[in-house]
């Protein structure tokens, strides 16, 4: 996926220019049933990756606070490369466009509901102003099959199994007190339901005059599988 012009004519966070703040992602959804209902029926997994993302800090919760760790000392990133793309990860981190501290009423990764979440944002975090970051890479080939490998199964290092990043460290579930990740996040009994790709736009840059949204579009969008030329 690309996306390109959107870096160009993002906004930093200072007095005179209006705050950017969206992402452009992919949303993968799984079920455990093969064809469920697009209104009533809920994804078991969704697997988001973020390719690119500006953040505009004015408050928080937010995205480099959440993920970096930068106010949350219980939040430390974690990183896992595949192929050739290394990731910001984060389990159950809650969604923080919510912009919420609780967990009820975040809409992915509620430990009292029933969709767990991975989140992983393309690096890397360009600071664009004081306290402003653009995240990512405006084109991307993603290795979404082993993706799904990785979060869908468990090794075992030194007597301990789990699913370990790329510095050998457990990944841990953020909204379960920090529990270690020991099975696997995606069951083989899932079926994989949707593969949506675009933005999510809270403030797009208005300083020059306009919306800017004819920016927010992706091109050159593909998705092989097993067996497909790439890039058909």
């Amino acid at each position: 996926m690309s996306v390109p012009g959107v870096a160009s004519q993002t906004s930093i966070n200072n007095s005179t220019n209006t705050y950017s703040n969206w992402n452009a992602l992919l949303d993968i959804y799984f079920h455990d049933i093969a064809n469920p209902s697009n209104s009533t029926y809920k994804a078991k997994f969704d697997l988001q990756i973020y390719q690119m993302v500006m953040d505009w800090q004015s408050s928080g919760p937010n995205w480099a606070n959440w993920i970096v760790g930068v106010a949350w000392g219980n939040r430390p990133y974690t990183k896992k490369t595949i192929g050739g793309v290394t990731y910001l990860v984060a389990v159950n981190m809650q969604d923080p466009g919510t912009y919420e501290y609780n967990t009820s009423n975040a809409w992915v990764g509620n430990p009292s509901g029933n969709l767990d979440m991975v989140s992983m944002f393309v690096l890397p975090t360009i600071p664009t102003g004081s306290s402003s970051y653009l995240w990512g890479s405006p084109s991307v080939t993603h290795d979404v099959g082993s993706i799904i490998k990785w979060l869908s199964t468990t090794e075992t290092r030194n007597g301990v199994t789990g699913i370990f990043d790329d510095a050998g460290v457990l990944l841990k579930d953020y909204q379960r007190s920090g529990r270690n990740i020991t099975t696997p996040l995606i069951s083989p009994s899932l079926y994989l339901t949707g593969l949506n790709a675009g933005f999510e736009v809270v403030n797009a840059n208005k300083s020059t005059g306009g919306a800017n949204q004819s920016l927010f579009t992706t091109t050159n969008y593909w998705v092989a599988l097993p067996g497909e030329t790439l890039g058909n």
